[in-house]
């Protein structure tokens, strides 16, 4: 997250997780497209979990969710 974070030159500022679900506090700069960092967000976890565990053929939920809050 940290990774994704930097290379859009954001803040992760906080990190909770849950069972089936992450919550991100972000600092965005106006710059920065919302949806374009949320889905980075949650393609690169994705992304990993998949090359690490190749069976996995079923899409991960948590993370290919079109869900997200943002506020000003």
């Amino acid at each position: 997250m940290r990774n994704v974070c930097a290379d859009f030159e954001t803040e992760l500022v906080e990190f909770n997780s849950g069972t089936s679900h992450v919550r991100p506090l972000v600092n965005i700069p106006p710059k920065v497209t919302v949806s374009k960092l949320v889905n980075s967000l949650k393609d690169t976890p994705s992304r990993q979990l998949r090359k690490e565990f190749p069976d996995l053929a079923t899409p991960l939920w948590p993370y290919t969710s079109r869900n997200r809050f943002t506020t000003d």
